[in-house]
């Protein structure tokens, strides 16, 4: 796959790409963003990616669970418009969508749903893998440095409060 980043053997989250992604967000977009709490990540991520079984290497098992639809590209500008699409697709225009990177130390980050969209590119470029949650919609989707894109229904996808 043609990348801006050279191929890592572990996930990695690029800082330079991450405030590329943030600098091209227009002001009403920065004003429906927000980085979620450590706690909200986590619950965040314990009702989605928690929700599905991983391979040994970090990716989603979806040979062991149903998905809506999955892809493969070796093209980067195809796996922009691939995401941009599933986005559109399966997540309404005003939902919010929470980003987690592949490395779980960076902080997530929270943006409407047709701004990931608009910005695919971008959110592409800021780690090797990613995951994009919209909890309203209950979808996952998945983007894997190899090419693949999936995306899937998460059952009874709130989190706690409290």
């Amino acid at each position: 796959m043609t990348r801006r980043h050279e191929e890592k053997a572990v996930p990695y989250v690029f800082p330079e790409a991450l405030d590329d992604l943030l600098g091209s967000l227009s002001e009403r977009e920065r004003a429906d963003s927000f980085v979620p709490t450590w706690p909200e990540s986590q619950a965040f991520y314990g009702v989605s990616l928690r929700r599905f079984p991983a391979t040994r290497w970090g990716a989603l098992d979806w040979d062991s669970c149903p998905n809506i639809r999955q892809d493969f590209t070796d093209d980067w500008d195809q796996a922009a418009r691939g995401l941009a699409a599933f986005v559109r697709t399966y997540v309404e225009a005003d939902s919010l969508v929470v980003i987690t990177w592949g490395n779980l130390g960076v902080p997530s980050l929270a943006l409407p749903a047709e701004s990931v969209a608009a910005h695919a590119e971008q959110v592409l470029a800021t780690s090797d893998d990613i995951w994009l949650f919209a909890p309203d919609d209950n979808v996952l989707i998945e983007y894997q440095h190899d090419g693949r894109l999936t995306a899937a229904r998460v059952a009874d996808a709130t989190p706690a409060q409290g």
